[in-house]
């Protein structure tokens, strides 16, 4: 047994469930793998304690560690893709969304919906701006458009696109170093550093980041679908809003379950009030909450604060 394996399971010692992205990444392993599971096998996910924080631990792996990042890889190259390449742009033409949807809607089964479950965390089309744009998730962080008119959707399909195994399994093994250009998406709080603390112009190359864990963070973000509430579009995980600002919380369970009853973990509207109710959450099997602010650094950006533990 190796040293990064538990008793029962297969533990990731270089992603942090306290960490925003951290998180995200790990829900997009928990994806992937259920994606290409068989009848014979179900992948669940739990988190231990280990070096001083929450790292998760994988049940019905296949594969030892040291293949994982290649068995991921190999997964990405054979899912459905083309929704990053609808438009360059996030958020875009209400219309094209709605038809995408539609169209995707056609051929989407109970076993087969990695790609209308992609649109739906997009945004919606059912509330739309003045230019004709649906409300998008509150996941997209980066501008609209750059001056190459270019945006989330253009990014992520660049970092799924040129992602390499071995990038992929250093965000699984190891401690992170930040020093992966063209691949931040705003999602780790270590990203928001002003002008003043670096030693080179930001604005020529941009913020460093982990580029494995924001291409798993990316499949990760599918588990957050938009839905229309109360006349406004609502990202699964958000709540707590004030101006220019609003709370994204996640919860971190003890007890191995599958990607379902995960994606019914993070609808649970208990985690949205100020203070959850610990006894209630303890109920569910979650051990533990975090809570990070989503604040605008900028015009154009976003990032996410540091988290606190709320639970």
């Amino acid at each position: 047994m190796s040293q990064h394996t538990s008793e029962d399971g297969l533990l990731l010692p270089g992603l942090d469930g306290t960490n925003p992205l951290g998180f995200l990444a790990v829900l997009g392993v928990l994806r992937i793998l259920t994606l290409q599971q068989t009848q014979q096998t179900q992948v669940k996910l739990s988190w231990q304690l280990s070096s001083g924080t929450w790292r998760p631990t994988l049940f019905g792996v296949q594969v030892p560690l040291s293949e994982l990042g290649a068995e991921l890889h190999a997964a990405i190259q054979r899912l459905d893709r083309s929704a990053w390449s609808i438009d360059r742009k996030l958020p875009f033409d209400a219309t094209i969304l709605r038809n995408s949807v539609h169209q995707a809607l056609q051929t989407a089964s109970f076993t087969c919906r990695h790609h209308i479950d992609l649109l739906a965390s997009f945004g919606v089309e059912c509330f739309v701006d003045k230019d004709g744009t649906f409300e998008k998730t509150d996941l997209c962080m980066v501008r609209a458009g750059d001056a190459a008119g270019q945006g989330m959707t253009a990014y992520g399909k660049r970092i799924i696109e040129t992602i390499q195994p071995k990038q992929l399994q250093r965000t699984l093994e190891e401690t992170w170093l930040n020093s992966d250009d063209q691949c931040a998406l705003r999602w780790d709080p270590g990203e928001d550093k002003p002008y003043a603390v670096q030693w080179r112009n930001p604005s020529k190359i941009g913020a460093l980041s982990e580029k494995g864990a924001n291409c798993l963070a990316l499949f990760g973000m599918v588990c957050f679908s938009v839905v229309p509430v109360k006349g406004e579009a609502q990202t699964t995980g958000f709540g707590l809003k004030a101006a220019k600002q609003s709370s994204f919380t996640w919860p971190i369970w003890n007890r191995p379950i599958n990607l379902d009853v995960v994606k019914s973990l993070l609808t649970w509207s208990a985690l949205q009030d100020e203070q959850p109710d610990r006894a209630e959450l303890t109920a569910l099997g979650i051990a533990a909450a975090y809570r990070c602010d989503r604040i605008m650094t900028s015009t154009y950006y976003a990032n996410f604060t540091p988290a606190r533990r709320v639970v």
